[in-house]
This record gives structure tokens, C-alpha cells and sequence, in this order.
């Protein structure tokens, strides 16, 4: 005899008598089938009873036990959804990290190739500066030459070491 298992269903005993299976809700008899009759597989959530037309969902305590009293195996494969294969969850979540780490990747080298640019222009714009004093009048909020370069080579800096890590 089988018992349903804590799973939070409705209480009842299953019993393999003169071969067929008989389902029993606290003491009354709800079905009676042949045991040939009766198409079995395990899946996660309990064993699937095909009874002709009618599916059951049972789970017991005992399932090798009741997979096998009903002719079945109790090591043959189990169902496509138990196989060993990641969660769809599992897949999606990696995917996405994925596809970050490769974003920040080519957003680390676009953002250090471009300071690599702005680096390199600012400091062609400090050197004329430093070279032409008319140009260096000229910088706007009163920066004289030597900072533009300063920034230059300070920009050059930070995007060599983007691109290096990139």
C-alpha cells in the first residue's frame, strides 16, 4: 500500500490488489482499473496516471516502489523536462551577463579610444598654444597653455589605460 506523500494534496492510499490499482480517499474506494489498463510515468511533480480517458497526478512516498508493483521501471530515463539541462532561468541569466561583460568590453574601448582622440587633440591644441601667443590669449576660462597641454597628456593617460584593459 501507498500514502500520499506530505506534498500537501489531498490524503490517499493507492493498493495493487488481484492486479488492479486501487485509489482510496479516506477509506472510500474512488477508482478500480486493471493494472494493464493503467499508463505510468514519473515526472517531477509525481507520478502521471493515464486511467483511458483521465489523467491523476499522484505522489507517494514510495514511488520505485509503486512504478515497479505496476510493472513499470524504476530506472528507465526520466522524463525530458528532469534531464540534466539548465534552468531556462539559469540560460537567460547567462546569456545576459554575457552580453554585459562584452557591452562593458567594447564600452571600455570606445570610451578609451575616445579619450585617446580628445587626449591627443587637446594636446596638439596645448603645444600651438604654447607655440602661438595669440592662440593662447584666446583658451577660454583664462587656461594658459601649459594647462591644456596638461590636460592633454591627462586624457591620453586614462584612455591608454581603458584601452589596456579593454
Amino acid at each position: 500500500m501507498w500514502v500520499a506523500s506530505d506534498s500537501g494534496s489531498v490524503p490517499f492510499e493507492a493498493a495493487i490488489a488481484e492486479h488492479r490499482l486501487v485509489i482510496s480517499v479516506e477509506g472510500v474506494e474512488v477508482g478500480n482499473w486493471p493494472v494493464e489498463a493503467v499508463q505510468a510515468q514519473v515526472e517531477p511533480e509525481g507520478i502521471h496516471l493515464r486511467l483511458g480517458q483521465d489523467e491523476v497526478v499522484i505522489d507517494v512516498t514510495d514511488r520505485v516502489g509503486l512504478m515497479m508493483a505496476l510493472g513499470r521501471s524504476a530506472s528507465e530515463a526520466p522524463p525530458r523536462r528532469q534531464r540534466n539541462l539548465p534552468s531556462l532561468r539559469l540560460v537567460v541569466a547567462s546569456v545576459l551577463l554575457g552580453a554585459l561583460v562584452v557591452a562593458s568590453v567594447f564600452a571600455t574601448g570606445i570610451v578609451g579610444s575616445s579619450l585617446l582622440i580628445l587626449g591627443l587633440l587637446v594636446l596638439v591644441l596645448g603645444a600651438f598654444a604654447t607655440s602661438e601667443p595669440r592662440l593662447a590669449l584666446r583658451l577660454p576660462f583664462g587656461l594658459q597653455a601649459l594647462h591644456v597641454v596638461g590636460v592633454g597628456v591627462g586624457l591620453l593617460a586614462i584612455g591608454m589605460a581603458l584601452v589596456a584593459v579593454a
